[in-house]
Protein backbone atom coordinates (compact mmCIF):
# COMPACT_ATOMS: atom_id res chain seq x y z
CA UNK A 1 0.00 0.00 0.00
CA UNK A 2 3.02 2.28 -0.20
CA UNK A 3 3.69 2.89 3.49
CA UNK A 4 7.29 1.66 3.26
CA UNK A 5 8.00 3.87 0.26
CA UNK A 6 6.46 6.88 2.01
CA UNK A 7 8.54 6.29 5.14
CA UNK A 8 11.72 5.85 3.08
CA UNK A 9 11.07 9.05 1.09
CA UNK A 10 10.39 11.01 4.25
CA UNK A 11 13.23 9.53 6.31
CA UNK A 12 15.89 9.77 3.62
CA UNK A 13 14.74 13.29 2.72
CA UNK A 14 15.15 14.36 6.32
CA UNK A 15 18.50 12.58 6.64
CA UNK A 16 19.85 14.25 3.49
CA UNK A 17 19.26 17.66 5.10
CA UNK A 18 21.29 16.75 8.20
CA UNK A 19 24.89 17.54 7.27
CA UNK A 20 26.20 15.85 10.41
CA UNK A 21 24.59 12.54 9.43
CA UNK A 22 27.00 10.51 7.32
CA UNK A 23 25.50 7.03 7.09
CA UNK A 24 22.35 5.05 7.83
CA UNK A 25 22.52 1.36 8.66
CA UNK A 26 19.70 -1.11 9.21
CA UNK A 27 19.06 -4.77 9.73
CA UNK A 28 16.44 -6.81 7.92
CA UNK A 29 15.59 -10.51 7.99
CA UNK A 30 16.53 -12.33 4.81
CA UNK A 31 13.01 -13.73 4.61
CA UNK A 32 11.59 -10.21 4.17
CA UNK A 33 12.25 -10.04 0.43
CA UNK A 34 9.98 -7.04 -0.18
CA UNK A 35 11.88 -4.96 2.37
CA UNK A 36 15.29 -6.05 1.03
CA UNK A 37 14.21 -5.04 -2.49
CA UNK A 38 12.88 -1.70 -1.23
CA UNK A 39 16.16 -0.88 0.49
CA UNK A 40 18.21 -1.91 -2.54
CA UNK A 41 15.99 0.27 -4.76
CA UNK A 42 16.76 3.23 -2.48
CA UNK A 43 20.52 2.74 -2.76
CA UNK A 44 21.27 0.71 0.35
CA UNK A 45 24.04 -1.86 -0.04
CA UNK A 46 24.45 -5.19 1.70
CA UNK A 47 27.30 -4.82 4.18
CA UNK A 48 27.08 -8.09 6.06
CA UNK A 49 25.04 -11.12 6.96
CA UNK A 50 24.57 -12.66 10.39
CA UNK A 51 23.67 -16.30 9.84
CA UNK A 52 20.76 -17.85 11.75
CA UNK A 53 20.08 -14.65 13.66
CA UNK A 54 16.46 -15.39 14.52
CA UNK A 55 14.07 -18.27 14.65
CA UNK A 56 10.76 -17.72 12.90
CA UNK A 57 8.33 -20.56 13.38
CA UNK A 58 10.36 -23.72 12.69
CA UNK A 59 13.34 -22.30 10.83
CA UNK A 60 16.17 -19.85 11.30
CA UNK A 61 16.66 -16.75 9.17
CA UNK A 62 19.70 -14.60 8.54
CA UNK A 63 19.87 -10.91 9.30
CA UNK A 64 21.15 -8.74 6.48
CA UNK A 65 22.95 -5.57 7.51
CA UNK A 66 22.51 -2.81 4.94
CA UNK A 67 23.85 0.71 4.74
CA UNK A 68 23.67 3.86 2.68
CA UNK A 69 26.41 6.50 2.54
CA UNK A 70 24.59 9.84 2.68
CA UNK A 71 27.63 11.86 1.64
CA UNK A 72 27.84 9.82 -1.54
CA UNK A 73 24.10 10.31 -2.15
CA UNK A 74 24.35 14.09 -1.66
CA UNK A 75 26.81 14.47 -4.55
Amino acid sequence: IGVGKYLMDYGLGWAAEQEWLKKIILGVYSSNLRAVKLYLDYGFRIEGIIRDMARIEDSYVDEITMGIDLEEERQ
